[in-house]
């Protein structure tokens, strides 16, 4: 049939105006600030770790100072 004329159109809502939102209310009570959180800890360094071997003796034996140098009486 091609005089079908299809579904009927849906029916036509009337428009409505949407009103603006409600200016905002001055709270009457401040909110106290929350407290602060507290400080997080930091890490303790780790300790150092033992020397694996004992200390080397030095290469060169130190030189020992001179003996000091007697001075003259001032006339």
């Amino acid at each position: 049939m091609p005089d079908d004329p299809g579904p009927p159109n849906p029916p036509i809502l009337p428009c409505f105006t949407v009103p603006y939102p409600p200016a905002p209310r001055p709270n009457p009570l401040p909110i106290p600030p929350a407290p602060a959180p507290p400080p997080i800890p930091l890490p303790k360094p780790p300790a150092p770790a033992p020397p694996l071997y004992p200390p080397a003796p030095p290469l060169i034996p130190p030189i020992p100072a001179p003996p000091p140098i007697p001075l003259a009486p001032l006339p």
